[in-house]
């Protein structure tokens, strides 16, 4: 791992570019069971390719990385299909906790989504490296 003094992580974040398409969206709206966009913030979850970067950047192991807790935060919902931008930086300082087993050290990443260089939506999600 490469914290820096303090207990913080350096400063790195990650930017992916994607496209969103209507029929990718309703082909997910069909799997997850839902018959209308009360599920669409569940559908950013299949973009998380800039977290798992970051990840490996930050010199953690995927094999022994647990996801914690996600929260997500909405403003609004860009008509589709539109290009978007995520990007997911480090929000927090290194939390390390001492468990039975040995230290745990929690992670806290936010990603923005923005499409027209509009944020449209924001996640956070709390990795626990072990």
């Amino acid at each position: 791992m490469t914290e820096s003094a303090g207990g913080k992580l350096p400063k790195v974040s990650s930017t992916v570019r994607d496209r969103m398409e209507p029929e990718s969206f309703r082909e997910f709206l069909d799997t997850v069971g839902a018959s209308d966009h009360s599920a669409w913030i569940t559908y950013l979850t299949r973009f998380r390719d800039s977290e798992f970067e970051l990840i490996q950047t930050l010199g953690y192991s995927l094999e022994r990385t647990l996801h914690g807790e996600q929260k997500y935060e909405c403003t609004s919902w860009p008509n589709l299909p539109c290009d978007m931008e995520y990007e997911t930086a480090v929000e927090r300082s290194v939390e390390k906790k001492s468990g039975t087993r040995g230290t745990m050290t929690f992670v806290t990443m936010r990603t923005e989504f923005r499409t027209e260089g509009k944020t449209f939506a924001k996640a956070w999600a709390t990795f626990i490296f072990i």
